[in-house]
């Protein structure tokens, strides 16, 4: 049950009554494009689910090899893997799987075959939820790949249950299965059903994002950038941008909530809920 209602977001929930409890013990996938993901976005809310007892499984689907600086492509997907697998395990993951697509390319890659990867993962992990970006925030969304995974994996909640699809999965063990929760998560959601209080991991959430040493200097670059741009003095410019653990606090501190868009048994919750009632 909700703790409170906030006024832009909706209800907010805690880990003992929300749905962090619906889904304990329960397995539950995270699909990102990119190795910071998890930790920036919904960072708080992956700690929580691992504390309940899911097994909780992150699938990556770029190297990430675009995002440094001063580092050649190679140097830059070792470095970010490495601090990828770090976040995680701090964050409680299971389990990780990167699937090496380029970064930054995804909106050149056919849809089927993004598509194909993620109705796999259903297959081989066989969630009861999974977490992914809304596919209805790309209003506000500046990266072409988290729009990709998005759509793609949008599809696969129901593509993964229909045998016309990836027949072929069948004779590699890969049984049909339906996800029974969506939880959506983005840069700004349209509707957000659950705002799910992480004060308790804040520093979990914290101690995750600082793993990204690698890309969070890249921001850096890219903020010092704009500054000069700006024509921001490069002394005033040294003294705010020369510490990535405080740009990171900044970032991940600046709330105790996040957001969540979530659709219970593809909108047939209450149904759901009648059946699951005549069976106790």
């Amino acid at each position: 049950m909700p703790l409170d209602t906030d006024p832009i977001s909706g209800p907010i929930s805690d880990p003992i009554s929300g749905p962090i409890s619906r889904v304990s013990g329960r397995p539950v996938l995270v699909v990102v494009a990119h190795g910071d993901d998890p930790a920036l976005f919904i960072g708080g809310t992956i700690r929580l689910l691992a504390n309940s007892g899911c097994a909780v499984h992150i699938l990556r689907f770029t190297d990430d090899a675009t995002d440094s600086h001063g580092l050649d492509a190679a140097q830059t997907v070792v470095r970010n893997s490495q601090e990828f697998e770090a976040a995680a395990e701090i964050l409680g993951a299971t389990s990780t799987e990167s699937l090496g697509f380029v970064s930054d390319t995804l909106g050149n890659v056919p849809r089927l075959v993004l598509r194909e990867a993620a109705i796999r993962a259903i297959r081989s992990v066989r969630p009861f939820a999974v977490l992914t970006f809304d596919p209805y925030s790309v209003l506000f969304e500046d990266n072409q790949d988290h729009i990709r995974i998005a759509q793609e994996v949008d599809e696969a909640f129901w593509t993964s249950m229909f045998d016309k699809h990836h027949p072929e999965h069948a004779h590699e063990g890969l049984a049909l299965h339906g996800v029974a929760e969506r939880w959506y998560f983005g840069r700004r959601l349209l509707e957000p059903t659950d705002v799910v209080d992480i004060s308790g991991v804040l520093d979990i959430k914290v101690a995750a994002a600082l793993t990204h040493v690698t890309m969070m200097d890249n921001l850096l670059h890219q903020l010092s950038l704009m500054a000069h741009t700006a024509g921001v003095p490069t002394a005033v410019l040294q003294q705010k941008l020369n510490n990535r653990d405080v740009l990171v606090e900044a970032m991940v501190r600046r709330s105790t909530h996040e957001e969540l868009r979530i659709v219970r048994f593809a909108g047939f919750g209450d149904f759901f809920d009648e059946l699951l009632e005549e069976t106790v």
